[in-house]
Parts: structure tokens; sequence; C-alpha cells
């Protein structure tokens, strides 16, 4: 998966077309990795999924590893058939054992337990390591879980949670670049280790993961001044849900829109809200307290107006990026690509 036996061109009309097919949002995080330049961008990708390939023969032992010692862990404590034992089910929760029962009923009989251990997933297993379980199983069973290094239930806790998270967002084919793979694969060989360290050896001398890791495509060095140097950072962040009633006496130049969950979906400035109230009066009086952000970002099309960009790109790419309906750029921090921390007007043309 994503390498290729042979040269693969990319004229102008292939790249752009990969890009609407992958999605402009999903892609658009990979664009700014490579200076929003597409061919890079697209090595970006293909490096991405060549991690993800690597991780998944490490991530597959270790679940398996790690599912069947606590199988033998619990079958010690409730039983061989713990699955239909009352006692174990009560000391789960309420989401654990709606998990363990939806497992169940994929099954058109009742399974047996190998079965059933098999179609349970990760987030499942590392769910039972929360402090709750902790009197009930791993107080006294941790040794025979991890028999080769004494490791606290509260710590290992910690590290399955964030091999979960990695799994998961392999799983839904995220973008891993940010992380630190190379910490990521020694976390999840020592934890292989703790139970056998023969298969720890087996796993570490067929991973792929370390020679994937100096395929990473040389995207080329920031020349010039930086969009963080040239943002703006007199903006006001309000809720899409809020009156417009509330910007008018605002000192701010500009505005950052957020959604239910607190995401920046929009940016418009005062020249927006002035069009919108001119708008609205030549429909007669209106009452901005009953118009809200939400009408506005709708009707002047904030939303497809901006772009976002890393801090540490170069200005550059601003005169490509400020094209169409493009008005602003919002500037993100690298280790919070979703949050915008800058703002760089069309008109400002001081880049």
């Amino acid at each position: 998966m994503a390498e290729s036996q042979a040269p693969y061109p990319y004229p102008q009309a292939a790249l752009e077309e990969i890009e609407a097919h992958l999605s402009i949002k999903r892609f658009g995080r990979y664009m700014i990795k490579a200076g929003h330049r597409r061919e890079h961008a697209i090595q970006l990708y293909l490096y991405n999924a060549r991690l993800a390939k690597s991780l998944l023969f490490p991530l597959h032992v270790l679940e398996v590893v790690l599912r069947n010692g606590m199988d033998e862990v619990i079958s010690s404590v409730y039983g061989a058939e713990w699955h239909l034992e009352h006692k174990f089910r009560n000391i789960l929760s309420f989401q654990s054992n709606n998990s363990l029962q939806k497992a169940i009923d994929r099954f058109k009989k009742p399974p047996k337990k190998d079965d059933l251990v098999s179609q349970l997933s990760l987030d499942f297993w590392s769910n039972l390591f929360r402090a709750e379980y902790d009197r009930y199983l791993w107080q006294t069973q941790m040794p025979q879980l991890f028999p080769n290094h004494p490791v606290t239930r509260s710590k290992f806790e910690v590290e399955i949670i964030k091999i979960n998270q990695l799994r998961n967002r392999i799983a839904h084919h995220e973008p891993i670049l940010e992380l630190n793979t190379s910490t990521d694969h020694h976390r999840i060989l020592e934890i292989i280790g703790h139970r056998s360290t023969k298969t720890k050896h087996w796993v570490k001398a067929h991973s792929t993961l370390p020679q994937m890791l100096r395929t990473k495509p040389k995207i080329g060095p920031v020349t010039g001044p930086l969009m963080g140097e040239r943002s703006d950072t007199d903006f006001f962040r309000v809720s899409s849900a809020a009156p417009i009633s509330d910007l008018i006496h605002s000192p701010h130049t500009f505005f950052v829109a957020t959604n239910e969950r607190g995401d920046d979906v929009a940016i418009f400035d005062r020249q927006d809200i002035t069009a919108f109230v001119f708008a609205k009066q030549e429909e007669g009086m209106i009452d901005l307290s009953d118009h809200h952000i939400s009408d506005l970002v709708c009707a002047m099309r904030s939303q497809e107006k901006f772009v976002t960009f890393d801090e540490s790109e170069s200005v550059q790419y601003l005169s490509s990026a400020f094209k169409k309906a493009v008005r602003f750029i919002g500037v993100t921090h690298s280790c919070a690509p979703e949050r915008i921390v800058g703002i760089i007007a069309k008109a400002h043309r001081r880049y």
C-alpha cells in the first residue's frame, strides 16, 4: 500500500482531481505541512499511509497478546466462562456491559468464550484498566498479566489509552505525521515484552516502522517571513449562536465564529457586519439581537472565504492562496492545527 512500483506522473489536473476526491478538508492538513504545494502534499499523504501500514503488525500483535493475557486473568478470578458470570457482569460499567453484550449479539447462538474474546475491541479491553476495576482485578493480578515487568494498573492505563488512541487514528485514516511514532513503536514493543520477551523480539525483527521513518519526504526549507510574523491577533472568537448585537461595540478588527463544539468555522470583519445590516435594513427596521452570528456567516458565505496556514509557513504562498472568494487566512499553531491564532486579510497586502 502506498509504495509505487514505478514513477507516477503528477500533471496539475491529476493533482487537483486527487485533492477533490480525498476532500479538501482532509487533504488540506497535508497541504499546510507541504507549504501548499500539491505534489509535496501527495508525497506526505503517501508517507502517512506507509507509516500507518507499518504500525498495523505491531498493533495487531499487541492487541492479541493483551486480550489473551486479560482473558487468563479474568478466567482465574471469575471462571473460564466469565462472559456468562453475573458476578463479572455486575462489576462492569454500563458502557463495558453494553460493549460485551453487543459482541455476544453478533453471534446467531451463544458464542464460545474464545470466539467472543476475538470479537471484543481494544476499547473494551483498555476500559477495564480504569480505577473502578482495581479492587476487582488488578490489585493482585497485574503480575500475572505482566510477569516480565512490574507495572501498576494506573501507569498501564495511561499507556494503553495512548496506544488505543493511535490505533483509532490509524483505523479512521487520520494523519499521524505529528505523532512521535518512533516512541509509540517502542512503547508497543515494551508492552508486548512485559508478557513475552521472545514475542517482542519477533515483532521487532519483522516490524518495518524504522525503515518507513527513513522515507519521509524532504519538503525543503521555508524562505522569507513566516505567516505567524505577519498575522494580526486583534480578533474576537464568538459563538455562532450569539446575537450580532454583541459585536456592535466590540473594538476588535476581526471575528472568528465557532460552532457548538467550539471549532473555528468562519472568519469575518466589520465590513461583513455592515453589509449584513444594510441588506437587512432594505427589508425594514431590524433588531440585531434577533439575528445571530450564524445568520451573518450564512448570508455572507464567510465559511467559504478563508483558508488556513500553519504559522511556520512562508508568506510567499499568500498570493496564490488569495484567489477567487478567499478574503482571509487563518493562521494556526503547529501543535493545534484546528485552532486559529492569527489572521491575515487580503486587503492588507502587507505581506
